[in-house]
């Protein structure tokens, strides 16, 4: 008996909500169906002032995994001998690793990811095909990551403004203050992209 009054409860509600709402669409003259979203993206994401609402990496991971249990490999898949597989490589998170003391010039750093990423994927998974996917902000349009991007904007601290990355430019002292400043990390990932190309390409054409 509780159930079915709170249901009938709940149906008297969306019975009145919708009579409101035929009422507000005849006063201002717009379809019902406009009065369904008051802001340009969706309420799921981001609040009346447009503004995307927060929330952690690990919350929705949880609820990814247990929706998409089968995607998730708590170790790395057995390949067989014969069977020629392709690798997608994180690119961002391969920029994240802080270059050794030995490295001098962007150049060593690019053969360093190189050698660890691109030959070790080769050699351990015997790969066919290895393709290196790094971001590109903006390219299709706003998206939320940008827009929490600008609010995350802040002054940091860089010991120089780096107009181009190439092969023997000096590494900065401090990669981390390097790679927040936004314009460095796009010019250091099309530069280890053009790299990375030539150094294979490089390689194949070798007799």
């Amino acid at each position: 008996m509780h159930k079915q009054k709170k249901e009938i409860k709940d149906n008297q509600t969306v019975i009145s909500c919708l009579r409101k709402q035929i009422a507000f669409s005849k006063h201002t003259q717009k379809p019902v169906t406009d009065l369904d979203q008051f802001i340009s993206l969706p309420r799921a994401i981001s609040d009346a002032s447009v503004q995307h609402l927060k929330g952690t990496k690990s919350n929705a991971m949880k609820v990814i995994k247990s929706t998409y249990k089968a995607v998730f490999l708590s170790s790395l898949p057995v390949i067989d001998e014969s069977v020629q597989s392709n690798v997608i490589l994180e690119g961002m998170f391969l920029i994240n690793r802080i270059p050794l003391s030995s490295h001098r010039t962007f150049s060593d750093y690019a053969e360093f990811l190189f050698n660890r990423w691109i030959v070790k994927s080769h050699i351990q998974f015997k790969a066919q095909e290895i393709h290196v996917v790094f971001d590109h902000p903006n390219r299709n349009g706003t998206s939320p990551k940008d827009i929490e991007r600008s609010r995350r904007i802040h002054d940091f601290v860089s010991e120089k403004t780096y107009k181009t990355v190439s092969s023997h430019v000096l590494l900065p002292t401090n990669w981390r203050n390097f790679l927040n400043v936004r314009d460095h990390k796009r010019k250091l990932v099309n530069y280890l992209s053009y790299q990375f190309y030539n150094t294979v390409t490089a390689e194949i054409s070798k007799p």
